[in-house]
C-alpha cells in the first residue's frame, strides 16, 4: 500500500513538473532577420496591400481588353399570343413578332442570334484607360513597398528594445549579487550590515520595474511580429553598431531619388493627365464595327411559310456627341483642379521628407558622437575604481559598482539610439545605409 502511495505521489509529481516546463518552455527563437520575415509574413496591412495589388493587376487585364472584340450568342423561344404585331424587350433581343393572323392559338418563334462589336476608334478613351490603370497598379506597389518599410523599423525598434532592456536586467543582477556578497560576509552586528540590506531593497524594486519594462517590451515586439501574446519567445542578438560617415546633402538628394512617397505623387500626376485626357475625350467621336448573323424558325401556324430565314448584317457605327449639358466641361475642370492640388501635396510632401532627413541626422550625429564619449568615460571610470579599489569601505565599493553599472548602462543606451537613430535614418532617406 505505501509503494503505490509512494508510486501515485510520484506521478503526479512527474505530471505536475511536466506542466510547469511546458508553460515556461521557450516556443521560438528569433534573430532580427527572422523577426522581420516573421513581421512581413503576419502583418495585415502588408497582406491588405499585396491584395490591393492583386486587385490593380486585374484591372490592368479588365482595362486591356476594351481591344479585343465582344462576341456574344443568343438564342430566344418565344411563344405568344398577339393581335397587332410587335418586338420583344432589348434584354430578350429585340425579336419581331407577326400577329397570329393565321391561327388564333398560340405560337412558337425561334431566334439564333450571334453578334459581334469591335471598337475602332475612341478618341484614346481605351489607352487612357490602360495607362490609368497601370498607374494605379504601380501605385498600389509603392503603397505595398512603404508598408513594408514601416513595419521594418518598427521590427527592428521593437527587437532592440527589447534586447537592451534584458541588457539592463542582466547588469542590475550582477550588481545585486555581488551586494548580497557582501552582505552576506558582514557579521551580523557590523554597522554597514543595514545599508547593505537597504541597497539590496532598492536594487529589488529597480529589478522588479525593470522586468515589467521588459515584459511589455517583450508584448510589443510580439504585436509587431504578428504572434499571440502569450507566446514565449527569445530572440538572439547583440547590441553593435558602428561609426558610419554620412553626409546631410547627400541624404538630401538620397531622399529625393528613393523616396517611395516622391514616386506615388509622379504617378498621381501620371493619374491626373490620363483624367484630363479621358474627360476631353468624352467631345470627340466613337468609332465601332459590329456584325450579327441570324436565324428564325417561325411556326407555319402563324407564317404561310414555315421554312427558316437567316440575316446578317454588318455595320459601321460612328458617334458624335454634340451637347450634353455642359457636364463633359465641368469634368475637365475638376480633373484640373485636382491636377493643380496634387502639385500642392507634392511640395508639402516634399518639405516633409526635408524634415524628417534633418531630425533623423541630428538624432544620428547626437547619438554617434555620444557613442564614443560614453565609451571612454566607462574606460576611464574603470581603470580608476580598478587602480583605487583597495582599502575602501563596504559602501565605498558598492558606490563603485553603482557607478560603474551607471557607466554601462549609459554606453549601451548610446549604442541602442545609434542603431535606431541608423535605421530611423534609413527610414527617411529609402535607402539601406549600413553597407556604406
Amino acid at each position: 500500500m505505501d509503494r503505490r502511495l509512494f508510486l501515485s505521489a510520484l506521478l503526479v509529481f512527474s505530471l505536475s513538473g511536466s506542466a510547469v516546463t511546458g508553460e515556461t518552455a521557450t516556443e521560438h527563437v528569433f534573430s532580427l532577420d527572422q523577426s522581420v520575415q516573421r513581421a512581413f509574413q503576419n502583418n495585415q496591412q502588408i497582406l491588405a496591400a499585396f491584395e490591393d495589388i492583386r486587385v490593380a493587376e486585374q484591372r490592368v487585364i479588365e482595362a486591356k481588353s476594351q481591344y479585343y472584340p465582344k462576341v456574344g450568342l443568343n438564342f430566344n423561344v418565344s411563344r405568344y399570343r398577339a393581335e397587332d404585331d410587335f418586338v420583344t424587350p432589348p434584354d430578350f433581343g429585340s425579336t419581331f413578332l407577326r400577329a397570329n393572323t393565321v391561327s388564333p392559338e398560340e405560337a412558337m418563334f425561334t431566334t439564333t442570334r450571334l453578334w459581334m462589336r469591335q471598337p475602332l476608334y475612341a478618341a484614346g478613351r481605351m489607352n487612357n484607360t490602360v495607362r490609368l490603370a497601370q498607374a494605379n497598379q504601380e501605385r498600389a506597389r509603392i503603397r505595398y513597398e512603404e508598408v513594408r518599410n514601416q513595419v521594418l523599423y518598427q521590427t527592428t525598434r521593437a527587437f532592440y528594445d527589447l534586447l537592451l532592456e534584458r541588457k539592463r536586467i542582466r547588469f542590475y543582477e550582477e550588481l545585486n549579487r555581488k551586494v548580497q556578497d557582501v552582505g552576506a560576509s558582514l557579521p551580523a552586528t557590523s554597522e554597514a550590515l543595514m545599508d547593505v540590506r537597504k541597497k539590496q531593497r532598492d536594487l529589488r524594486r529597480e529589478l522588479a520595474d525593470l522586468k515589467r519594462r521588459e515584459e511589455k517590451a517583450a508584448l510589443t515586439y510580439l504585436s509587431i511580429i504578428g504572434l499571440e501574446l502569450y507566446t514565449k519567445i527569445d530572440i538572439v542578438g547583440e547590441l553593435k553598431t558602428a561609426p558610419l560617415p554620412l553626409e546631410l546633402q547627400k541624404l538630401l538628394a538620397w531622399a529625393n531619388e528613393h523616396r517611395l512617397e516622391l514616386r506615388r505623387t509622379e504617378y498621381q500626376q501620371e493619374i491626373d493627365k490620363v483624367a484630363v485626357s479621358l474627360s476631353m475625350s468624352e467631345r470627340y467621336p466613337t468609332v465601332s464595327f459590329g456584325a450579327g448573323y441570324q436565324v428564325d424558325e417561325p411556326d407555319d401556324r402563324v407564317f404561310p411559310r414555315s421554312e427558316k430565314t437567316s440575316n446578317w448584317v454588318a455595320t459601321l457605327n460612328v458617334s458624335l456627341p454634340i451637347f450634353d449639358g455642359f457636364s463633359s466641361r465641368a469634368r475637365i475642370r475638376q480633373s484640373r483642379i485636382q491636377a493643380n492640388q496634387n502639385q500642392i501635396f507634392k511640395a508639402e510632401i516634399e518639405d516633409q521628407i526635408n524634415r524628417e532627413v534633418r531630425e533623423a541626422f541630428v538624432d544620428f550625429q547626437f547619438w554617434q558622437s555620444e557613442m564614443a564619449i560614453r565609451e571612454q568615460e566607462l574606460k576611464n571610470l574603470e581603470a580608476s575604481i580598478s587602480s583605487g579599489a583597495s582599502g575602501k569601505n563596504v559602501m565605498d565599493r558598492i558606490r563603485a559598482e553603482e557607478s560603474i553599472l551607471e557607466a554601462r548602462l549609459s554606453y549601451w543606451e548610446a549604442v541602442h539610439g545609434h542603431i535606431l537613430a541608423v535605421a530611423r535614418l534609413e527610414k527617411a532617406v529609402g535607402k539601406t545605409l549600413t553597407t556604406l
